[in-house]
Protein backbone atom coordinates (compact mmCIF):
# COMPACT_ATOMS: atom_id res chain seq x y z
CA UNK A 1 0.00 0.00 0.00
CA UNK A 2 1.30 3.30 -0.87
CA UNK A 3 1.75 5.78 2.03
CA UNK A 4 -0.11 8.79 1.75
CA UNK A 5 1.24 12.01 2.12
CA UNK A 6 0.60 13.37 5.06
CA UNK A 7 -1.75 16.79 6.03
CA UNK A 8 -0.09 19.70 7.06
CA UNK A 9 -0.78 20.67 10.52
CA UNK A 10 -0.68 25.15 10.56
CA UNK A 11 -1.68 26.87 13.00
CA UNK A 12 -4.76 28.62 12.15
CA UNK A 13 -5.54 32.61 11.61
CA UNK A 14 -7.87 33.16 14.56
CA UNK A 15 -10.83 35.74 13.86
CA UNK A 16 -14.71 36.21 13.76
CA UNK A 17 -16.70 34.61 10.90
CA UNK A 18 -20.38 34.45 9.58
CA UNK A 19 -22.08 31.46 11.10
CA UNK A 20 -23.92 31.45 7.68
CA UNK A 21 -20.55 30.52 6.19
CA UNK A 22 -19.63 27.39 8.12
CA UNK A 23 -20.93 24.29 7.14
CA UNK A 24 -20.50 21.00 8.58
CA UNK A 25 -19.73 17.48 6.72
CA UNK A 26 -20.32 14.71 8.79
CA UNK A 27 -17.96 12.43 6.32
CA UNK A 28 -15.27 14.61 7.23
CA UNK A 29 -15.40 15.09 10.50
CA UNK A 30 -13.61 12.37 12.90
CA UNK A 31 -16.38 13.17 15.82
CA UNK A 32 -19.67 11.24 14.25
CA UNK A 33 -20.71 11.35 17.56
CA UNK A 34 -22.09 14.10 19.59
CA UNK A 35 -23.10 15.35 23.63
CA UNK A 36 -26.20 16.86 24.21
CA UNK A 37 -24.75 17.73 27.42
CA UNK A 38 -21.51 18.77 26.30
CA UNK A 39 -23.58 21.10 23.28
CA UNK A 40 -25.91 22.42 26.43
CA UNK A 41 -22.73 23.32 28.73
CA UNK A 42 -21.23 25.51 25.59
CA UNK A 43 -24.81 26.94 24.76
CA UNK A 44 -25.47 28.11 28.56
CA UNK A 45 -21.68 29.58 28.32
CA UNK A 46 -22.29 31.51 25.17
CA UNK A 47 -25.66 32.43 26.43
CA UNK A 48 -24.16 34.79 29.12
CA UNK A 49 -21.29 35.32 27.69
CA UNK A 50 -20.87 34.94 23.13
CA UNK A 51 -17.23 37.09 24.11
CA UNK A 52 -16.73 33.95 26.70
CA UNK A 53 -13.02 32.69 26.42
CA UNK A 54 -13.54 29.58 24.93
CA UNK A 55 -11.15 27.77 22.03
CA UNK A 56 -11.92 28.97 18.44
CA UNK A 57 -13.65 26.47 16.33
CA UNK A 58 -10.64 24.75 14.03
CA UNK A 59 -12.31 25.10 9.96
CA UNK A 60 -10.96 24.59 7.03
CA UNK A 61 -10.85 27.34 4.50
CA UNK A 62 -13.56 26.18 0.92
CA UNK A 63 -13.00 27.51 -1.87
CA UNK A 64 -16.03 27.84 -3.80
CA UNK A 65 -15.13 30.17 -7.21
CA UNK A 66 -16.67 33.28 -5.99
CA UNK A 67 -14.79 35.84 -4.47
CA UNK A 68 -17.61 37.18 -2.20
CA UNK A 69 -18.81 33.97 -1.27
CA UNK A 70 -16.48 32.11 1.60
CA UNK A 71 -17.20 28.78 2.92
CA UNK A 72 -15.42 27.29 6.20
CA UNK A 73 -15.44 23.52 7.25
CA UNK A 74 -15.59 22.38 10.27
CA UNK A 75 -12.34 20.54 11.43
CA UNK A 76 -12.99 20.38 15.34
CA UNK A 77 -15.54 22.25 17.35
CA UNK A 78 -18.39 19.97 16.58
CA UNK A 79 -19.94 21.08 19.67
CA UNK A 80 -19.37 24.60 19.94
CA UNK A 81 -20.81 25.07 16.38
CA UNK A 82 -23.84 23.40 17.30
CA UNK A 83 -24.43 25.75 20.35
CA UNK A 84 -24.02 28.68 18.35
CA UNK A 85 -26.63 27.24 15.56
CA UNK A 86 -29.10 26.82 18.54
CA UNK A 87 -28.43 30.27 19.82
CA UNK A 88 -28.98 31.92 16.64
CA UNK A 89 -25.21 33.30 16.65
CA UNK A 90 -23.89 35.70 13.71
CA UNK A 91 -20.34 34.85 14.20
CA UNK A 92 -18.00 32.36 15.08
CA UNK A 93 -14.87 33.01 16.33
CA UNK A 94 -12.69 30.43 14.08
CA UNK A 95 -9.06 29.07 13.88
CA UNK A 96 -8.92 29.46 9.46
CA UNK A 97 -6.74 26.62 8.61
CA UNK A 98 -5.97 26.74 4.22
CA UNK A 99 -4.52 23.56 4.06
CA UNK A 100 -4.81 21.36 2.83
CA UNK A 101 -6.44 23.19 -0.47
CA UNK A 102 -9.77 22.24 -0.78
CA UNK A 103 -12.87 23.69 -3.19
CA UNK A 104 -16.58 22.68 -2.26
CA UNK A 105 -16.20 20.54 -5.71
CA UNK A 106 -13.44 18.70 -3.65
CA UNK A 107 -16.04 17.36 -0.95
CA UNK A 108 -17.80 14.94 -3.22
CA UNK A 109 -14.66 12.88 -4.10
CA UNK A 110 -13.92 10.03 -1.08
CA UNK A 111 -10.13 10.30 -1.47
CA UNK A 112 -10.23 14.12 -1.17
CA UNK A 113 -12.71 14.35 1.91
CA UNK A 114 -9.97 11.25 3.43
CA UNK A 115 -7.38 14.28 3.63
CA UNK A 116 -9.61 16.32 5.47
CA UNK A 117 -11.05 13.30 7.90
CA UNK A 118 -7.27 12.99 8.94
CA UNK A 119 -6.84 16.54 9.74
CA UNK A 120 -9.98 16.21 11.66
CA UNK A 121 -8.66 12.88 13.44
CA UNK A 122 -5.19 15.02 14.88
CA UNK A 123 -7.49 17.71 16.64
CA UNK A 124 -10.29 15.80 17.97
CA UNK A 125 -7.83 12.83 18.86
CA UNK A 126 -6.07 15.65 21.11
CA UNK A 127 -9.30 17.86 22.43
CA UNK A 128 -10.19 17.87 26.02
CA UNK A 129 -13.42 15.32 25.04
CA UNK A 130 -11.39 12.00 23.36
CA UNK A 131 -13.29 10.23 20.31
CA UNK A 132 -15.24 7.10 21.33
CA UNK A 133 -13.74 3.92 20.22
CA UNK A 134 -16.83 3.37 17.52
CA UNK A 135 -15.45 6.50 15.57
CA UNK A 136 -11.61 5.79 16.30
CA UNK A 137 -13.02 2.62 14.49
CA UNK A 138 -14.94 3.79 11.91
CA UNK A 139 -12.25 6.50 10.85
CA UNK A 140 -9.53 4.23 11.42
CA UNK A 141 -11.42 2.28 8.47
CA UNK A 142 -12.42 5.30 5.72
CA UNK A 143 -8.78 5.82 6.26
CA UNK A 144 -7.12 2.57 5.64
CA UNK A 145 -9.50 1.82 2.13
CA UNK A 146 -8.31 5.38 1.28
CA UNK A 147 -4.80 4.11 1.33
CA UNK A 148 -3.44 5.40 4.98
CA UNK A 149 -0.51 3.55 6.45
CA UNK A 150 -1.64 1.69 10.08
CA UNK A 151 1.49 4.54 11.81
CA UNK A 152 -0.38 7.54 10.03
CA UNK A 153 -4.01 6.12 11.21
CA UNK A 154 -2.39 5.43 14.67
CA UNK A 155 -0.46 9.24 14.64
CA UNK A 156 -3.75 10.63 13.24
CA UNK A 157 -5.94 8.91 16.59
CA UNK A 158 -3.38 9.30 19.35
CA UNK A 159 -2.92 5.31 19.99
CA UNK A 160 -0.40 3.26 19.83
CA UNK A 161 0.84 1.53 16.19
CA UNK A 162 0.04 -1.68 17.40
CA UNK A 163 -3.39 -0.74 18.03
CA UNK A 164 -3.63 0.73 14.85
CA UNK A 165 -2.56 -2.90 13.42
CA UNK A 166 -5.28 -4.54 15.62
CA UNK A 167 -8.18 -2.46 14.22
CA UNK A 168 -6.96 -3.33 11.07
CA UNK A 169 -7.05 -6.42 11.36
CA UNK A 170 -10.57 -6.62 12.72
CA UNK A 171 -11.26 -4.28 10.08
CA UNK A 172 -10.42 -6.45 6.78
CA UNK A 173 -10.19 -9.85 8.18
CA UNK A 174 -13.28 -10.89 10.64
CA UNK A 175 -14.55 -12.81 7.75
CA UNK A 176 -11.52 -14.48 6.84
CA UNK A 177 -10.74 -15.30 10.18
CA UNK A 178 -14.09 -17.06 10.78
CA UNK A 179 -13.61 -19.07 6.98
CA UNK A 180 -10.08 -19.80 8.21
CA UNK A 181 -11.41 -21.13 11.57
CA UNK A 182 -13.73 -23.55 9.40
CA UNK A 183 -11.22 -24.63 6.99
CA UNK A 184 -9.33 -25.72 10.17
CA UNK A 185 -11.95 -27.15 12.15
CA UNK A 186 -12.82 -29.47 8.98
CA UNK A 187 -9.09 -30.15 8.21
CA UNK A 188 -9.00 -31.39 11.63
CA UNK A 189 -12.02 -33.38 11.59
CA UNK A 190 -10.70 -35.27 8.29
CA UNK A 191 -7.38 -36.04 9.86
CA UNK A 192 -9.08 -37.88 12.92
CA UNK A 193 -11.18 -40.06 10.38
CA UNK A 194 -8.19 -40.92 8.38
CA UNK A 195 -6.53 -41.37 11.82
CA UNK A 196 -9.38 -43.80 12.77
CA UNK A 197 -8.51 -45.82 9.19
CA UNK A 198 -5.55 -46.45 10.06
CA UNK A 199 -3.86 -43.92 7.85
CA UNK A 200 0.18 -42.87 8.90
CA UNK A 201 0.65 -39.19 10.21
CA UNK A 202 2.76 -38.37 6.55
CA UNK A 203 -0.48 -39.45 4.69
CA UNK A 204 -2.68 -38.30 6.94
CA UNK A 205 -0.86 -34.34 6.48
CA UNK A 206 -0.49 -34.78 3.04
CA UNK A 207 -3.88 -36.04 2.21
CA UNK A 208 -5.39 -33.05 4.94
CA UNK A 209 -2.50 -30.37 4.06
CA UNK A 210 -1.87 -29.60 7.60
CA UNK A 211 1.37 -29.65 9.21
CA UNK A 212 2.99 -33.38 10.43
CA UNK A 213 3.03 -32.41 14.45
CA UNK A 214 -0.68 -30.68 14.12
CA UNK A 215 -1.45 -34.38 12.62
CA UNK A 216 0.47 -36.11 15.85
CA UNK A 217 -1.15 -33.71 18.10
CA UNK A 218 -4.41 -34.95 17.18
CA UNK A 219 -3.54 -38.48 17.04
CA UNK A 220 -2.45 -38.60 20.34
CA UNK A 221 -4.78 -36.64 22.09
CA UNK A 222 -7.41 -38.93 20.12
CA UNK A 223 -5.71 -41.82 22.22
CA UNK A 224 -5.44 -40.20 25.24
CA UNK A 225 -9.23 -39.07 24.85
CA UNK A 226 -9.69 -43.20 24.07
CA UNK A 227 -8.00 -43.97 26.98
CA UNK A 228 -9.86 -42.11 29.87
CA UNK A 229 -13.24 -43.18 28.41
CA UNK A 230 -11.97 -46.67 29.17
CA UNK A 231 -10.98 -46.13 32.40
CA UNK A 232 -7.48 -47.26 32.03
CA UNK A 233 -4.52 -44.91 32.18
CA UNK A 234 -1.05 -45.37 30.25
CA UNK A 235 0.63 -48.60 31.53
CA UNK A 236 2.43 -48.75 34.71
CA UNK A 237 4.11 -51.52 37.00
CA UNK A 238 0.73 -51.50 38.79
CA UNK A 239 -1.13 -51.09 35.97
CA UNK A 240 -3.42 -48.38 36.93
CA UNK A 241 -3.11 -44.81 38.34
CA UNK A 242 -1.23 -45.29 41.70
CA UNK A 243 -2.86 -42.64 44.66
CA UNK A 244 -0.55 -40.13 46.50
CA UNK A 245 -1.11 -42.31 49.70
CA UNK A 246 -0.37 -45.60 47.75
CA UNK A 247 2.76 -44.39 45.79
CA UNK A 248 4.45 -42.94 49.18
CA UNK A 249 4.05 -46.50 50.72
CA UNK A 250 5.30 -48.45 47.96
CA UNK A 251 8.82 -46.44 48.07
CA UNK A 252 8.96 -46.78 51.49
CA UNK A 253 8.25 -50.21 51.24
CA UNK A 254 10.80 -50.52 48.58
CA UNK A 255 13.48 -49.20 49.96
CA UNK A 256 13.26 -51.02 53.37
CA UNK A 257 13.88 -54.68 50.97
CA UNK A 258 17.20 -53.49 49.41
CA UNK A 259 19.54 -56.13 50.59
CA UNK A 260 21.62 -55.12 54.23
CA UNK A 261 19.51 -52.79 55.30
CA UNK A 262 18.56 -53.84 58.82
CA UNK A 263 14.93 -53.23 59.49
CA UNK A 264 15.50 -52.49 63.17
CA UNK A 265 17.97 -49.16 62.75
CA UNK A 266 17.64 -48.46 59.16
CA UNK A 267 21.62 -49.10 58.95
CA UNK A 268 23.77 -50.43 56.18
CA UNK A 269 25.34 -53.36 57.09
CA UNK A 270 27.00 -54.06 53.59
CA UNK A 271 30.69 -54.66 52.66
CA UNK A 272 31.59 -51.06 53.56
CA UNK A 273 33.55 -50.28 57.06
CA UNK A 274 31.16 -47.81 58.55
CA UNK A 275 27.25 -47.90 58.67
CA UNK A 276 25.63 -45.06 56.27
CA UNK A 277 21.79 -44.03 57.90
CA UNK A 278 19.16 -44.87 54.89
CA UNK A 279 17.21 -41.32 54.49
CA UNK A 280 13.32 -41.95 54.59
CA UNK A 281 12.03 -40.73 51.06
CA UNK A 282 9.88 -37.72 51.27
CA UNK A 283 6.33 -37.87 50.43
CA UNK A 284 5.54 -36.29 46.89
CA UNK A 285 2.49 -34.81 47.93
CA UNK A 286 2.78 -30.61 47.15
CA UNK A 287 6.24 -31.61 45.99
CA UNK A 288 7.76 -32.14 42.82
CA UNK A 289 9.61 -35.75 42.95
CA UNK A 290 12.39 -34.81 40.80
CA UNK A 291 14.66 -34.32 43.57
CA UNK A 292 18.21 -35.63 44.40
CA UNK A 293 17.36 -39.65 45.75
CA UNK A 294 21.09 -40.89 45.36
CA UNK A 295 20.91 -41.04 49.56
CA UNK A 296 18.49 -44.11 49.27
CA UNK A 297 20.92 -46.18 47.61
CA UNK A 298 24.67 -44.78 47.82
CA UNK A 299 26.02 -47.17 50.20
CA UNK A 300 29.88 -47.76 50.16
CA UNK A 301 29.32 -51.10 48.88
CA UNK A 302 28.42 -52.63 45.12
CA UNK A 303 25.17 -53.00 44.74
CA UNK A 304 24.18 -56.68 44.06
CA UNK A 305 21.65 -57.72 41.25
CA UNK A 306 18.87 -57.86 43.15
CA UNK A 307 19.55 -54.29 44.69
CA UNK A 308 19.23 -52.61 40.66
CA UNK A 309 16.63 -54.32 40.10
CA UNK A 310 14.94 -52.70 43.06
CA UNK A 311 16.85 -49.20 42.39
CA UNK A 312 14.99 -49.47 38.63
CA UNK A 313 11.56 -50.74 39.83
CA UNK A 314 11.43 -47.67 42.16
CA UNK A 315 12.27 -45.53 39.19
CA UNK A 316 9.70 -46.83 36.97
CA UNK A 317 7.42 -46.27 39.73
CA UNK A 318 8.36 -42.74 39.83
CA UNK A 319 7.97 -42.21 36.18
CA UNK A 320 5.06 -43.99 36.11
CA UNK A 321 3.69 -41.86 38.88
CA UNK A 322 4.16 -38.67 36.86
CA UNK A 323 2.57 -39.78 33.48
CA UNK A 324 -0.07 -41.45 34.93
CA UNK A 325 -1.35 -39.39 37.66
CA UNK A 326 -4.27 -37.42 36.80
CA UNK A 327 -3.44 -34.56 39.83
CA UNK A 328 0.13 -34.28 38.77
CA UNK A 329 0.98 -31.92 35.29
CA UNK A 330 1.71 -34.31 32.16
CA UNK A 331 5.26 -34.62 31.57
CA UNK A 332 7.27 -32.77 29.05
CA UNK A 333 11.19 -32.24 27.76
CA UNK A 334 11.56 -30.14 30.64
CA UNK A 335 10.43 -32.51 33.06
CA UNK A 336 12.52 -35.37 31.51
CA UNK A 337 15.83 -33.13 31.94
CA UNK A 338 14.73 -33.13 35.49
CA UNK A 339 14.78 -36.64 35.72
CA UNK A 340 17.72 -37.00 34.11
CA UNK A 341 19.41 -35.53 36.85
CA UNK A 342 17.76 -38.03 39.02
CA UNK A 343 19.11 -40.48 36.79
CA UNK A 344 23.05 -39.11 36.62
CA UNK A 345 23.02 -40.14 40.31
CA UNK A 346 26.45 -38.88 42.43
CA UNK A 347 26.84 -42.65 43.21
CA UNK A 348 28.84 -44.14 40.27
CA UNK A 349 27.47 -47.90 41.12
CA UNK A 350 24.00 -46.64 40.60
CA UNK A 351 24.80 -45.12 37.71
CA UNK A 352 26.30 -47.93 36.24
CA UNK A 353 22.69 -50.09 37.05
CA UNK A 354 20.60 -47.38 35.30
CA UNK A 355 23.05 -46.99 32.44
CA UNK A 356 22.92 -51.14 32.34
CA UNK A 357 19.13 -51.05 32.90
CA UNK A 358 15.84 -50.38 31.12
CA UNK A 359 15.89 -46.78 32.15
CA UNK A 360 19.09 -46.29 29.28
CA UNK A 361 16.33 -45.10 26.07
CA UNK A 362 15.05 -42.82 28.32
CA UNK A 363 18.39 -41.50 29.83
CA UNK A 364 19.60 -40.92 25.72
CA UNK A 365 16.05 -39.12 24.82
CA UNK A 366 16.66 -36.84 28.25
CA UNK A 367 20.30 -36.15 26.92
CA UNK A 368 18.98 -35.61 23.25
CA UNK A 369 16.53 -33.06 24.65
CA UNK A 370 18.71 -31.31 27.26
CA UNK A 371 21.16 -30.70 23.36
CA UNK A 372 17.79 -29.83 21.42
CA UNK A 373 17.32 -26.91 24.00
CA UNK A 374 21.00 -26.12 24.31
CA UNK A 375 20.96 -25.34 20.27
CA UNK A 376 17.58 -23.06 20.85
CA UNK A 377 18.89 -21.36 23.14
CA UNK A 378 21.86 -20.67 20.75
CA UNK A 379 19.64 -19.70 17.61
CA UNK A 380 18.05 -17.47 19.98
CA UNK A 381 21.16 -15.69 20.77
CA UNK A 382 21.89 -15.85 16.90
CA UNK A 383 18.31 -14.07 16.11
CA UNK A 384 18.64 -11.28 19.03
CA UNK A 385 22.35 -10.60 17.77
CA UNK A 386 21.06 -10.03 13.98
CA UNK A 387 18.15 -7.65 15.41
CA UNK A 388 20.43 -5.51 16.97
CA UNK A 389 22.12 -5.62 14.34
CA UNK A 390 19.01 -4.68 12.42
CA UNK A 391 17.92 -1.82 15.24
CA UNK A 392 21.43 0.04 14.86
CA UNK A 393 21.21 0.06 10.90
CA UNK A 394 17.48 1.56 11.25
CA UNK A 395 18.93 3.75 13.65
CA UNK A 396 21.43 5.19 11.22
CA UNK A 397 18.68 5.29 8.60
CA UNK A 398 16.72 7.01 10.83
CA UNK A 399 19.26 9.84 11.63
CA UNK A 400 20.39 10.19 7.54
CA UNK A 401 16.46 10.67 6.88
CA UNK A 402 15.93 12.94 9.85
CA UNK A 403 18.91 15.04 8.43
CA UNK A 404 17.82 15.20 4.89
CA UNK A 405 14.10 15.49 5.89
CA UNK A 406 15.32 18.55 7.93
CA UNK A 407 17.14 20.08 4.40
CA UNK A 408 14.40 19.32 2.19
CA UNK A 409 11.84 21.49 4.61
CA UNK A 410 14.26 24.29 4.56
CA UNK A 411 14.74 24.45 1.19
CA UNK A 412 11.05 23.81 0.65
CA UNK A 413 9.84 26.66 2.42
CA UNK A 414 12.18 29.18 0.91
CA UNK A 415 10.97 28.18 -2.14
CA UNK A 416 7.13 28.70 -0.61
CA UNK A 417 8.27 32.09 0.00
CA UNK A 418 9.69 32.98 -3.54
CA UNK A 419 6.37 31.63 -5.26
CA UNK A 420 3.97 33.77 -2.63
CA UNK A 421 6.25 36.94 -3.45
CA UNK A 422 6.62 36.17 -6.96
CA UNK A 423 2.50 35.96 -6.96
CA UNK A 424 2.03 39.32 -5.05
CA UNK A 425 4.32 41.15 -7.07
CA UNK A 426 2.13 40.18 -10.14
CA UNK A 427 -1.22 40.80 -8.68
CA UNK A 428 0.35 44.36 -7.34
CA UNK A 429 1.56 45.29 -11.25
CA UNK A 430 -1.93 44.47 -11.64
CA UNK A 431 -3.60 46.51 -9.36
CA UNK A 432 -0.93 49.17 -10.25
CA UNK A 433 -2.30 49.25 -14.18
CA UNK A 434 -5.87 49.21 -12.92
CA UNK A 435 -5.72 51.82 -10.70
CA UNK A 436 -4.25 54.25 -13.70
CA UNK A 437 -6.80 52.83 -16.23
CA UNK A 438 -9.59 54.29 -13.47
CA UNK A 439 -7.46 57.43 -12.11
CA UNK A 440 -5.21 58.83 -15.37
CA UNK A 441 -8.16 57.55 -17.95
CA UNK A 442 -5.64 55.72 -19.87
CA UNK A 443 -2.81 52.35 -20.18
CA UNK A 444 0.12 51.64 -22.28
CA UNK A 445 0.10 48.33 -23.98
CA UNK A 446 3.58 46.79 -24.47
CA UNK A 447 4.66 48.64 -27.43
CA UNK A 448 3.81 51.59 -25.63
CA UNK A 449 0.94 52.69 -27.22
CA UNK A 450 -1.63 54.93 -25.19
CA UNK A 451 -4.97 53.06 -24.93
CA UNK A 452 -7.63 55.30 -23.51
CA UNK A 453 -10.32 54.11 -21.17
CA UNK A 454 -13.89 55.28 -21.00
CA UNK A 455 -15.98 56.36 -18.62
CA UNK A 456 -17.94 54.05 -18.92
CA UNK A 457 -15.43 50.95 -18.50
CA UNK A 458 -14.94 52.33 -15.38
CA UNK A 459 -17.20 49.77 -13.25
CA UNK A 460 -16.05 46.79 -14.81
CA UNK A 461 -12.24 47.83 -13.77
CA UNK A 462 -13.57 48.54 -10.49
CA UNK A 463 -14.53 45.03 -9.87
CA UNK A 464 -11.41 43.77 -11.64
CA UNK A 465 -9.81 45.45 -9.20
CA UNK A 466 -12.07 44.49 -6.26
CA UNK A 467 -11.42 40.92 -7.05
CA UNK A 468 -7.83 41.21 -7.96
CA UNK A 469 -7.48 42.62 -4.09
CA UNK A 470 -9.35 39.75 -2.33
CA UNK A 471 -6.57 37.34 -3.94
CA UNK A 472 -4.03 39.47 -3.12
CA UNK A 473 -5.13 39.52 0.32
CA UNK A 474 -5.40 36.06 0.97
CA UNK A 475 -2.02 35.47 -0.80
CA UNK A 476 -0.33 37.93 2.31
CA UNK A 477 -2.78 36.00 4.64
CA UNK A 478 -1.47 32.55 3.74
CA UNK A 479 1.87 34.09 4.22
CA UNK A 480 1.04 34.71 7.44
CA UNK A 481 -0.24 31.37 8.25
CA UNK A 482 3.27 29.70 7.07
CA UNK A 483 5.20 32.40 8.93
CA UNK A 484 6.83 34.12 5.81
CA UNK A 485 5.90 36.98 6.83
CA UNK A 486 9.23 38.83 8.16
CA UNK A 487 11.14 37.56 5.02
CA UNK A 488 12.13 38.53 1.92
CA UNK A 489 9.92 41.60 0.36
CA UNK A 490 6.25 40.10 1.88
CA UNK A 491 6.58 43.12 4.40
CA UNK A 492 7.15 45.64 1.81
CA UNK A 493 4.54 44.73 -0.85
CA UNK A 494 2.05 45.03 1.90
CA UNK A 495 2.92 48.85 2.22
CA UNK A 496 2.33 48.93 -1.06
CA UNK A 497 -0.63 47.31 -0.91
CA UNK A 498 -2.16 49.53 1.51
CA UNK A 499 -0.99 52.64 -0.46
CA UNK A 500 -2.78 50.99 -3.76
CA UNK A 501 -6.03 50.37 -1.75
CA UNK A 502 -6.37 54.02 0.14
CA UNK A 503 -6.44 55.65 -3.14
CA UNK A 504 -8.64 53.52 -4.82
CA UNK A 505 -10.78 53.78 -1.59
CA UNK A 506 -10.93 50.31 -1.25
CA UNK A 507 -10.55 50.48 2.88
CA UNK A 508 -13.56 51.81 2.36
CA UNK A 509 -15.70 48.17 2.11
CA UNK A 510 -16.01 46.64 5.70
CA UNK A 511 -14.86 43.05 4.45
CA UNK A 512 -11.60 44.62 3.41
CA UNK A 513 -11.00 46.89 5.63
CA UNK A 514 -11.08 44.42 8.25
CA UNK A 515 -8.67 41.67 6.39
CA UNK A 516 -6.23 44.29 6.32
CA UNK A 517 -6.38 45.60 9.54
CA UNK A 518 -5.51 41.91 10.99
CA UNK A 519 -2.52 41.76 8.18
CA UNK A 520 -1.53 45.24 9.81
CA UNK A 521 -1.54 43.49 13.40
CA UNK A 522 0.20 40.42 12.13
CA UNK A 523 3.19 42.45 10.57
CA UNK A 524 2.84 44.96 13.64
CA UNK A 525 6.64 44.06 14.74
CA UNK A 526 8.01 45.50 11.41
CA UNK A 527 6.47 48.86 11.74
CA UNK A 528 4.00 49.22 9.01
CA UNK A 529 2.63 52.85 9.62
CA UNK A 530 -1.17 52.89 10.21
CA UNK A 531 -2.73 55.13 7.99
Amino acid sequence: MQKSSEAKESKGLVKNVPLKNIILDQRTNSRAETSETRIEFFYDLYKNDLNHDIDPIEVLLIQTGDPKTIKYLVIEGVHRFTALTRLNAKEARASIHTEPFMTIDDLENRTLRAKILYFSCKYNSRSNLPLSLQCRLRDAKELYENNYMPEEIAEALSVSTSTAYRWIEQIKGKEKVEQDRQIKQSQKEMAEKLLQEGKSIKQTAKETSLNKRTVKKIKIDRETTRQQSDGVGASSHLGKCIPPDTFSNILHQDAQHISGINNENGSNKGNGDQPSQLLYLKDPIDELPFGDVSSVVAGPRELTEADKERVLDMFAKIYDFIRTCPWFPGIDKYALSDILSILSSKSENLHKAIKDGGFKKLYERARTLNDERLNEINEAGKTIRSKEEMIKQLNNELSMRKKYCKSDCEFSREKHREEIERSIGYLLETLNTLKKGVTEGYLTDINKKTINVPEEAHPSFHQLILNTSYVTISHFEAAVLHDLHNSGNIAAFLERFIDIAEVLKLTNRKDISERVQDLKNSFGELNISKQ
